[in-house]
């Protein structure tokens, strides 16, 4: 399996572009899934640069229904018909956040075609390609986890808490190995790992690519997720995107050389699933 980041928070390399957002191809030995389309079209500026075609996709993989995650829709509809484009359950509702001084602030999706035929929505377990899957309606499964109170969603009266089960994670299956890619983990990177590793208890956990959305947490929070990810014992941890600096650097720390750092422009490979 081969990952290469179209977008991410961090560019290291001439004529790739950052922006708050994700976007990654995910590239098995059949198939081509773009996973998430950051939050304009600097993913497909980053793949020109590279010499990477988007336009013979298997299938795109929106993990949650975030601006960041989802804005380069628009540019990826203007090469023309979309592939099958895959949403968790409520990816598509009105997603905001609640500001300091008490405003809501729209983070949802910001563009949708009109004809949403590609649009397939998953709500569960769902095999998208052999060996290749998607999985939401993550729990809690971790005390110190839990999405954070400031996201809501809905519109007037009808505004509610978001616990994010519309956030999915694709799971690849390569031999012995299960590899993990999220989005942004709002119910834990903890919580959503023991999630997929309950889905392939025969398999170890290979590469994991997320975001963890640990900007800013307390050193106690930190601390305790570094100690259950060391416990899932994964063979590479990949922190991207909401994770932060901080929190990256501490990952660092713990885990040496099984945490790998990746910005845009990063081409990730497996080693087969042995």
């Amino acid at each position: 399996m081969r990952l290469t980041v179209l977008a991410e928070n961090t560019a290291n390399r001439r004529g790739m572009l950052a922006e708050h957002g994700l976007s990654v191809l995910v590239e098995t030995k059949e198939k081509r899934i773009l996973f998430d389309t950051g939050q304009s079209d600097v993913f497909w500026r980053n793949a020109c640069a590279l010499g990477i075609s988007l336009k013979n996709l298997d299938a795109v993989v929106l993990s949650h229904g975030h601006y960041d995650h989802c804005g380069g829709l628009k540019r990826l509809c203007q090469e023309g018909p979309l592939p099958p484009v895959f949403v968790g359950k409520g990816a598509l509702e009105k997603k905001r956040c609640v500001q300091r001084d008490g405003t809501l602030r729209d983070i949802g999706i910001p563009w949708l075609p009109e004809d949403r035929t590609a649009f397939r929505e998953n709500e569960g377990f769902l095999e998208l390609f052999p060996d290749v899957f998607l999985t939401s309606g993550i729990r809690q499964a971790a005390d110190f986890e839990g999405v954070p109170a400031l996201f809501v969603r809905g519109t007037g009266d009808a505004v509610e808490r978001d616990g994010m089960q519309d956030e999915q994670l694709l799971c690849v299956v390569e031999g012995e190995r299960l590899h993990v890619v999220a989005g942004c983990c709002h119910v834990g990177v903890v919580s959503c790992l023991r999630h997929a590793v309950s889905l392939f208890p025969q398999k170890r956990l290979g590469m994991v690519l997320a975001g963890m959305h640990l900007r800013g947490v307390s050193a106690e929070r930190l601390d305790a997720t570094i100690r259950a990810v060391r416990e899932l014992d994964p063979d590479c941890l990949v922190p991207v995107h909401c994770t932060g600096i901080m929190a990256i650097a501490q990952m660092k720390l713990a885990l040496k050389d099984r945490c790998r750092l990746a910005e845009a422009g990063k081409v990730l490979e497996t080693d087969g699933g042995k």
